[in-house]
């Protein structure tokens, strides 16, 4: 185990640091970060994990400049997200972020490739180059046939693919994913986990976060970062680092029931051991 200022050597993409946020509805206030730091790194898959409402989503919401910090910062290579004009910040969001989402947002009117090209379009950066580089996806995915298909006409995992080839058109910095299997079945999971190791392959360059109760996410993660009670509790390092680089096949029972109880559990006991070891080293440290 590791804490996050031992993951890396190399300069962070992007970090959260001292990050605090507190909501507040009338006279009740919130807590859902209690001053959270953590790096992201390019090249890499970095999956946050912990229980429903330990706040995944504001961390993650926080990293795309939507959630503004109580206090503390988020910095985006040298610049301080809190800092950003509002124009600055829409264009962080446009050229250098991409979002995928559980649903997967696809506007039902236009077809699969007008979802794709909506984005570009919007920032005005749609080129020819770009397009050549999207078609080369949909065929690498086996999505080219389903392009001119309306989402309602395509199945769950086709939507969530094409969501997050649409969310990656313009080449992102950072591509972040918020449960992005949350609705899928086994199947459509092992899809979009083999998109996903695929895109480090496309574009080498890009930090890939995603926040999930998933355990099976632990399989193609460089890193986990186990977050509890709006803090990372510990960070582990996937011992296997040329794991992107790799034809990583799902084989037909990795997301079995069972093998999926299983890893939960041990994701839960090694969080324990974690938090059991930290209290034995405060008590010797006492009785000195």
């Amino acid at each position: 185990m590791t804490t996050y200022s031992e993951t890396s050597n190399n300069q962070p993409i992007i970090q959260i640091c001292d990050g605090i946020k507190v909501y507040k509805r009338n006279e009740i206030e919130t807590v859902a970060l209690r001053g959270i730091n953590c790096d992201f790194y390019t090249g890499q898959i970095s999956v946050i994990m912990g229980p429903s409402g330990c706040g995944k989503t504001t961390l993650l919401n926080a990293l795309a400049g939507i959630t503004h910090l109580t206090s503390g910062i988020v910095v985006y290579k040298d610049r301080i997200l809190q800092s950003m004009s509002s124009a600055e910040l829409n264009h962080y969001r446009s050229h250098h972020l991409g979002y995928v989402f559980q649903s997967n947002n696809l506007l039902p009117h236009l077809t699969a490739l007008e979802n794709i090209y909506l984005g570009l379009e919007i920032a005005d950066t749609l080129t020819s180059k770009q397009i050549s580089r999207i078609k080369r996806l949909l065929i690498k995915f086996q999505l080219l046939d389903r392009a001119k298909h309306y989402p309602e006409e395509l199945s769950g995992g086709e939507q969530q693919r094409i969501s997050i080839i649409a969310a990656v058109a313009n080449q992102p910095d950072i591509l972040l994913c918020d449960e992005p299997t949350g609705e899928l079945d086994s199947d459509s999971k092992k899809d979009v986990f083999n998109l996903l190791l695929s895109l480090l392959d496309e574009f080498p360059n890009t930090c890939i976060i995603v926040v999930t109760h998933d355990s099976d996410f632990i399989q193609i993660a460089h890193r986990v970062l186990y977050i509890k009670d709006g803090k990372i509790s510990h960070i582990e390092e996937n011992s296997n680092k040329t794991l992107q680089n790799q034809a990583f096949q799902i084989t037909s029972d990795f997301l079995d029931t069972k093998k999926e109880k299983i890893l939960h559990t041990i994701a839960e006991l090694k969080e324990l051991q974690y938090l059991l070891s930290q209290k034995i080293r405060k008590y010797e440290h006492d009785i000195e």
